[in-house]
């Protein structure tokens, strides 16, 4: 793997990885192991690709808070001024009364991890025509007067910006829905993705952004998402050598008859 490994100043990270998608031809993805980094790769291309172009709309993003599943089931978890998603849909926590919670809307949720809403939280996406956006959650868009749900792991591009506010996507399939401006969905730029929401994909070519928590599973995950290209960027090539060696070390292949 190191073969297809450059070797840049950590200052230079990201820069250079945003640099190798924007050059590579075909369909590609980037990639990289933490949230923090894509969401960093992700602002960089924009910027680049958009420039001083002014953009079309901001839209309202969820993002689930990271938590385990005993942490959820907290009510401690759930505290006043707290911002609950579903689907879309957006509620804040008000009070807490035992297990129930009261939102800014006066609606009682009882024990809110058994009924599907997720403390998140909530920013901007500033928009541009052409963005290509990634669903990281399940949510629904009105496409024709409908909803319709829009599963985790959709890609979607950024068509305009509908009269009542709300954003017009497209889904790869070309039917065209619009988000509700009242509601804050789970999306993100869809330039660059954690190897995670990399699963089960297949590109022509693929960029490995080593941020330094590459192990030996997510490595070889992020690196086999390619059909012809593979490009990985790191800091430093020894560190992700050991840290791609030490799991063959530990666990080698078992040999078969064949």
């Amino acid at each position: 793997l190191l073969n297809f490994a450059h070797e840049v100043d950590s200052e230079a990270l990201i820069q250079s990885a945003a640099s190798a998608y924007i050059s590579t031809p075909g369909s590609k993805v980037l990639l990289a192991s933490k949230r923090a980094t894509v969401d960093s790769l992700n602002a960089e291309i924009s910027r680049r690709i958009h420039g001083d172009a002014p953009q079309i709309a901001a839209l309202a993003t969820a993002r689930k808070i990271p938590a385990t599943k005993a942490e959820r089931e907290r009510m401690s978890f759930y505290p006043v001024g707290r911002t609950l998603a579903k689907r879309g849909e957006v509620r804040r926590v008000e009070r807490v009364d035992g297990d129930k919670i009261v939102t800014n809307r006066n609606e009682i949720i009882e024990r809110p991890w058994e009924k599907g809403w997720d403390a998140c939280d909530v920013s901007e996406l500033a928009l541009w025509q052409g963005d290509q956006l990634l669903a990281v959650d399940t949510f629904e868009l009105t496409i024709e007067g409908k909803p319709v749900k829009v599963r985790n792991g959709t890609e979607l591009t950024v068509v305009g910006k509908a009269d009542d506010g709300g954003v017009i996507l497209q889904l790869s399939d070309g039917r065209r829905g619009t988000t509700n401006p009242r509601s804050a969905i789970p999306v993100q730029y869809g330039y660059a993705r954690t190897v995670h929401k990399s699963q089960g994909q297949t590109v022509d070519s693929a960029i490995f952004c080593d941020d330094g928590a590459t192990g030996a599973a997510i490595g070889y995950v992020g690196t086999s998402r390619q059909k012809t290209g593979l490009t990985i960027i790191t800091s430093d090539k020894n560190s992700l050598a050991d840290r791609l060696s030490t799991w063959a070390a530990r666990a080698p292949m078992t040999p078969t008859k064949e």
